[in-house]
C-alpha cells in the first residue's frame, strides 16, 4: 500500500506449520545510507542535512531526556552496542516508539559528518513536570532518586564521548570502533528541570562535571510555561548562581507574542547568562508562525554579546505522523523522500547571512501591531553589509529608507523567500517554495518594497 511520498511497509514471516523459527532481530533500518553504507544515516536525509549545517546538533532532546519516570528516562548505555541488543523503549511523543536504532554513538558520528559540535542532554533524575503533582509554585514532587548515579551515569557518558582510550568507557568508544574523542562541547543539565529541587541538583551536578572537565559548556534550563514570561529572573535563585553559565529557554508562543517581543533581549541584564533557546515554537496559522520564528532570529542577533544559540526544533518528523504540532520541522521525511520545508529555508537564510558586526536600526512610526521588522549588520569576512527586512503582514509594505553614510541607492544581491501564497513543500510537491535570488538597485535614502508574507535579505558593499 502507498501514500504520497511515502511507502508503508509491512514485515511478513511466513513460516511452514510445525516449524520453529529462531528469529532474534529484524530491522528495517536503511541500505542506502551516508557514508558507503558504513552509517545508519539515509544518503537523502543526510544530503539535506549537510546542506544546511549545523553548528551544532543537540541530542536526545527533549521530553526523551527525562521520560514520565524512571523507566522512561534516557540511558545513553543501553543505546550503543549491537542493535539487536537495545531493548528500545516507549515514547511518550506516540505512537513513535524508540528503538535506539541511533544511538548514543551514532549521535556524535552524524556531528562529525556534519562537521557540528555535540550537545549532550544529561538526565538529572528529575521526570516532565506534566507527569508529577505540583506542591507549590515552581516545586514539583519528584521520584526520590540516587542523585549520585545519575552524576555518574554523566560523568561516564561524557567519558565515553572523549575521554582517552586508557579509560574505561573512552577505550570501549575505541572498541566500537572510534578511538579519537568525539567533538563533545556542551552539556545541558536536564531539560526543562526547574523549581528548588532542580536549582540544587544543578550545582551538584555542575561540580562533578566541572572538576573533571572545566573545558566543556556547562548549560542550565529555565521555568516552562507560557505565564512564566521573565525566566531569568531564576538565575539568582540557583544556589551560586555564578555557575549558570549558559541558560536555557524554551519558548512556545503565537505569533503575537514574537512580534511584540521582537526587542525582548534588548533589555536582559548583561553579565549574568548566555543566552540558548532550546526549543522555539511560534503556534498559529501558517505561514505566519513560520515567519514569526524570524523576528525572534532578529532580536537575537541584535543582540551578539549575549552569544546566544538557537537549537532548531524540531529538526525532522515523520510526514505520515505529523499530526497537529504548534511549529513545522526542517524536513518532512517519509520512507521515500525528505522534503526541504519553508522552515529550513528561513533558517538556512539567516545561516547564510550572519553578521558579527550590528548596525542600529528597525522600524519606525507603525501603527498597531508591529508586523515589519528590519536588522542591519555588518559581515567582516565577506566585507559586506546584510540587510534582513521581514514582513508577517498579508500587505505589501513601503518602508522610507534612511541609512547613515550611505548617499542614497546601491547595488546589492537579494534573497527572497516569498510565502504569500501560503504553500509549503510536500512529496508531491518538494519544489513548491524556494528562496529566489537575483541582484537589484537598492535604494537606501529612498523607499523599498517589502513583499507580504516574506522574507528579504540584502547583501551589499
Amino acid at each position: 500500500m502507498k501514500t504520497v511520498g511515502s511507502i508503508v511497509a509491512a514485515l511478513l514471516l511466513c513460516v511452514p506449520l510445525w516449524s520453529c523459527v529462531d528469529d532474534q532481530n529484524e530491522s528495517l533500518m536503511p541500505e542506502d545510507t551516508w557514508d558507503g553504507g558504513k552509517s545508519v544515516f539515509r544518503s537523502d536525509i543526510m544530503e539535506n542535512l549537510k546542506e544546511y549545517a549545523p553548528d551544532f546538533i543537540r541530542f536526545p532532546g527533549g521530553c526523551i531526556v527525562h521520560g514520565v519516570n524512571e523507566a522512561t528516562m534516557y540511558r545513553w548505555k543501553k543505546t550503543i552496542g549491537p542493535q539487536e541488543e537495545r531493548p528500545g523503549q516507549w515514547s511518550k511523543w506516540a505512537p513513535y516508539y524508540r528503538t535506539d536504532g541511533i544511538g548514543y554513538h551514532e549521535f556524535y558520528e552524524l556531528c562529525e559528518y556534519l562537521g557540528a559540535d555535540a550537545m549532550y542532554v544529561v538526565p538529572t533524575g528529575m521526570v516532565c513536570t506534566g507527569w508529577v503533582p505540583q506542591v507549590s509554585p515552581w516545586n514539583f514532587r519528584q521520584p526520590e532518586v540516587d542523585v549520585e548515579s545519575y552524576i555518574q551515569d554523566a560523568l561516564d557518558a561524557i567519558e565515553y564521548a572523549i575521554g582517552g582510550t586508557d579509560t574505561e568507557w573512552g577505550a570501549l568508544r575505541a572498541a566500537n570502533g572510534h578511538p579519537e574523542p568525539f567533538p563533545l562541547k556542551y552539556v545541558e543539565i536536564g531539560n526543562e528541570d526547574f523549581g528548588p529541587v532542580y536549582w540544587e541538583r544543578y550545582s551538584m551536578f555542575y561540580k562533578a562535571l566541572h572538576d573533571r572537565y572545566p573545558d566543556l559548556v556547562y548549560i542550565a534550563n529555565s521555568i516552562i510555561g507560557a505565564e512564566n514570561e521573565d525566566k531569568r529572573k531564576d538565575i539568582a535563585s540557583f544556589p551560586d548562581p555564578s555557575q549558570v553559565k549558559v541558560f536555557d529557554e524554551h519558548l512556545y508562543y503565537d505569533v503575537e507574542w514574537a512580534c511584540r517581543n521582537h526587542y525582548r533581549f534588548d533589555g536582559y541584564r548583561r553579565g549574568v547568562a548566555d543566552l540558548f533557546i532550546g526549543e522555539l515554537g511560534i503556534s498559529g496559522r501558517y505561514p505566519e508562525n513560520a515567519l514569526a520564528t524570524c523576528a525572534v532570529r532578529m532580536s537575537m542577533e541584535r543582540n551578539g554579546d549575549l552569544n546566544p544559540l538557537l537549537a532548531e526544533r524540531p529538526l525532522m518528523r515523520h510526514w505520515d505522523f505529523s499530526g497537529y504540532r504548534k511549529s513545522g520541522p526542517m524536513l518532512q521525511n517519509g520512507t521515500a523522500s525528505s522534503v526541504k520545508t519553508a522552515w529550513f529555508h528561513l533558517s538556512k537564510m539567516f545561516r547564510d547571512n550572519k553578521i558579527d558586526r550590528y548596525i542600529k536600526s528597525g522600524v519606525k512610526d507603525f501603527s498597531g501591531q508591529q508586523q515589519v521588522f528590519a536588522t542591519m549588520g555588518y559581515d567582516s569576512a565577506a566585507g559586506e553589509y546584510v540587510l534582513k527586512l521581514l514582513n508577517i503582514s498579508d500587505k505589501t509594505m513601503i518602508l522610507d529608507t534612511e541609512v547613515s553614510g550611505f548617499p542614497g541607492k546601491v547595488d546589492a544581491d537579494v534573497c527572497l523567500l516569498d510565502l504569500s501564497l501560503m504553500k509549503d513543500n510536500t512529496p508531491a510537491d518538494p519544489g513548491c517554495v524556494a528562496p529566489v535570488r537575483s541582484s537589484c538597485r537598492l535604494d537606501l535614502a529612498g523607499h523599498i518594497e517589502v513583499a507580504p508574507l516574506s522574507l528579504a535579505i540584502y547583501r551589499f558593499k
